[in-house]
């Protein structure tokens, strides 16, 4: 079947060889010219296609990342408050509470629906974070509760920025 294909096109083209005047010109131009406008419309969109999904996938990791990064700024913020000896303004904490909220809001839901965006190792990671045994109750002594999440949340943070570059090929 494949001969008798090419066979085909063989007399097609022997077909179209045999004309002369405007049919002929018609058939050596255009064909090519539309042929060569097809390849290059499907490569751009193909590229286009890949340049948004990495976008999108992108902006996946950012907003983990950034959710991460503003549960730590809790903890990171109120250490240091402890650990000087100093108080945190009534305004700032309210910040920091809605802030933590918001960004336990945003890594349960890419726990989610992650799978769809970023991948399997970051998403076991986030997961870990989230789902981590919290061995230190504040109760126990605030200030080791307090670096213990510290430490957690800022390892966490490493350890996904690291896994985001890979996964987007920025080493």
């Amino acid at each position: 079947m494949h001969k008798e294909t090419l066979g085909s096109v063989w007399e097609f083209l022997t077909w179209v060889n045999g004309f002369d005047g405007f049919i002929a010109d018609i058939f050596s131009w255009f064909v090519p010219v539309f042929f060569g406008i097809w390849l290059s419309v499907r490569t751009a969109l193909k590229q286009f296609l890949i340049e948004k999904q990495w976008e999108q996938k992108t902006k996946s990791y950012e907003d983990a990342i950034s959710a991460v990064y503003q549960s730590f700024r809790f903890f990171d913020e109120t250490l240091h408050a402890e650990e000087g000896e100093q108080e945190i303004s009534e305004e700032l904490k309210k910040e920091l509470v809605k802030e933590y909220a918001n960004a336990d809001r945003i890594i349960v839901e890419i726990v989610t629906l992650g799978t769809f965006k970023v991948s399997q190792l970051f998403l076991e990671r986030l997961k870990k974070l989230h789902n981590r045994d919290h061995n230190l109750h504040p109760q126990a002594g605030y200030r080791e509760y307090l670096a213990a999440e510290h430490d957690a949340f800022k390892s966490c943070i490493d350890d996904l920025v690291k896994l985001a570059k890979e996964d987007l090929g920025m080493k």
